[in-house]
């Protein structure tokens, strides 16, 4: 499993960091609850499984096309 930090998770899907947490909060009306949650590391870092995040960006993908 590959993990990837905060800042490559918001360069892949092009978001600001504010985005990305509205899109983890359930009571923001940005909230996406397919958004893929972090893995926590220490209490400084958090984490990403990089699968989980390129399948939300396909799903992202499809949600334009379709």
């Amino acid at each position: 499993t590959i993990f990837i930090g905060r800042q490559e998770v918001m360069n892949r899907l092009s978001i600001g960091r504010t985005t990305m947490y509205n899109l983890m909060n359930p009571m923001s009306i940005k909230y996406d609850k397919a958004f893929p949650l972090p893995i926590d590391g220490d209490k400084q870092k958090k984490r990403w499984v990089e699968s989980e995040v390129k399948a939300y960006q396909e799903a992202l993908k499809n949600r334009r096309i379709g």
